[in-house]
């Protein structure tokens, strides 16, 4: 696999040379330093393949995170074995004549980074971001050290619909961001009843189940699947009577939605109004897609849905 433009002739690329480029700069800088850019772009797209895979197997169960790794750092083996091959292979195919002018050194080093940063930042600025989890007051749906992947281009094709586990600007401050469960949208009139959630003066459907142990805090809890009026259902938590299972009628206005943690009786949300109120349309970001890791080392299967 050559390339075009060839403009130059020059010797075999020195074998230190190529393992130094491997190993700090990547398979695509090693490609294109060897005048081979087909290749370059063949290992690029088995890099994110291999990114893709690594992400995917805990979700569905596959393999289990392991504690305190960091994603970006158990994902190092795997990357480095397609980094090993890539030097392999480029050693193998070097060899001298004519070359194209892509070839030049400080391209081969500047092209991937450039591309690589480019392409990272329009992921994470129209496509998909990750956040962090912090806190359990979506527990059990989101628990401490969850990492999750959210969509920035849904909210961009339709408004939040109740049942979305949405990430949004804190009203408050701008700065911070926060993830909860849309349950009221704008006409909807929201009320907590003895702790269940009424919608429009009708409570939601409500039926208690099991989880499992992990999935528990310290406090008595007991968990219920909650069905919407709209056929979306997820699993809450709840620890018995607060002053949060009792409140007023909110009406929901044009242009605001109606929020709440699944960890129902510990959660800063909607029904807090000095705190977080109704949250604009506008400063949603986008509704949770993918949980894809744990730092905690805690399991991703047997988790409520999110969606």
């Amino acid at each position: 696999m050559g390339g075009p433009g060839e403009v130059s002739v020059t010797g075999k690329r020195n074998v230190f040379g190529l393992v130094a480029i491997g190993l700090f700069l990547g398979p695509l800088a090693l490609m294109l330093w060897i005048g081979r850019w087909r290749w370059g772009v063949f290992y690029l797209l088995t890099t994110f393949a291999v990114i893709a895979a690594f992400i995917a197997l805990p979700v569905f169960g596959i393999v289990n995170p392991l504690a305190d790794v960091e994603p970006t750092q158990g994902i190092t083996v795997p990357l480095g074995v397609v980094g090993i091959i890539a030097i392999v292979h480029a050693i193998a195919v070097n060899r001298g004549g004519a070359r194209p002018a892509y070839s030049r050194w400080y391209i081969a080093f500047i092209m991937p980074l450039v591309g690589t940063f480019a392409i990272a930042i329009a992921i994470r600025q129209w496509i998909v971001q990750p956040f962090s989890i912090p806190s359990n007051s979506n527990a059990p749906t989101l628990i401490v050290g969850d990492r999750i992947f959210v969509s920035k281009i849904t909210y961009r094709t339709r408004p939040p619909a109740a049942g979305d586990m949405a990430v949004f600007k804190y009203p408050k401050d701008q700065s911070v961001d926060y993830v909860k469960r849309v349950v009221g949208v704008p006409g909807d009139k929201i009320q907590m009843i003895d702790g269940v959630l009424n919608i429009n003066g009708v409570p939601v459907k409500r039926e208690q189940v099991q989880l499992a142990p992990y999935l528990s805090t310290d406090e008595p809890q007991t968990f219920f699947r909650e069905t919407l009026p709209n056929g979306r259902s997820y699993i809450t938590a709840d620890m018995g009577d607060t002053p949060l299972d009792h409140t007023d009628v909110f009406v929901v206005s044009e242009g605001q939605y109606f929020v709440l943690g699944d960890n129902r009786d510990n959660s800063s949300d909607s029904r807090v109004m000095d705190k977080v109120g109704f949250v604009p349309a506008a400063n949603f970001i986008g509704p949770v897609v993918s949980l894809f890791w744990n730092d905690r080392g805690l399991p991703l299967t047997d988790r409520p849905p999110f969606k």
